[in-house]
């Protein structure tokens, strides 16, 4: 078990770079690490959103989370499903357009199985699937220690500058611009101004 284990934290995500910089949204920190293991799941010959299976403890093992350490997995991953469904969020389209898209389609969860099912929206199949180029791709293993919501956003958004064929980045961004970026809005980038070192 060992084994696949390290195999599937060793799975790409791989996303547009539309997806990565021409998109403002915030997920919490267990949204974006589920939000990133489906997507590790896509194979890259994959011509439509499938029905991504997987159980409870095979998640929680890949993604280094301590079932004892939680007194309802259960509720935890119901209620991680629901919150990241409920989210939507808007694409700048090269028209100069935006278009509002979510994040997941369908998902069913077993309580006695542990089996949880989920298939992503339609509309992502141009962000993630049979990507030519102009994609961001990583392993989910780079994400996975990090223990800030933000941290996973920058990781992608610097990844992304990475693969337009530079060796190094150098990037510069005022306070404003970077809290865009993240998606940090509204109090939490005010409290952020008056605390930095939050």
């Amino acid at each position: 078990r060992e084994d696949e284990i390290r195999k599937e934290r060793g799975q790409f995500v791989v996303k547009s770079n539309a997806l990565i910089q021409k998109t403002r949204y915030e997920l919490t920190l267990e949204e974006q690490r589920l939000l990133l293991y489906i997507i590790s799941k896509i194979k890259p010959d994959d011509e439509r959103m499938k029905m991504q299976h997987f159980t409870i403890p095979e998640y929680c093992e890949v993604c280094g989370i301590n079932v004892f350490s939680m007194p309802n997995m259960y509720s935890y991953m119901k209620d991680t499903i629901k919150s990241l469904a409920d989210k939507s969020f808007w694409v700048k389209l090269d028209n100069g357009g935006e278009t509002l898209l979510r994040w997941i389609d369908k998902a069913g969860i077993s309580k006695y199985s542990g089996n949880v099912d989920i298939k992503l929206n339609d509309d992502l199949i141009p962000y993630l699937l049979e990507l030519k180029g102009l994609y961001t791709q990583y392993s989910l293993l780079s994400v996975l220690p990090m223990k800030s919501k933000y941290s996973a956003r920058l990781y992608e958004i610097l990844r992304a500058e990475l693969h337009q064929g530079k060796t190094y980045i150098e990037l510069e961004y005022t306070l404003d611009e970077l809290q865009d970026r993240l998606g940090i809005t509204g109090d939490k980038g005010q409290s952020y101004r008056k605390n930095p070192t939050m």
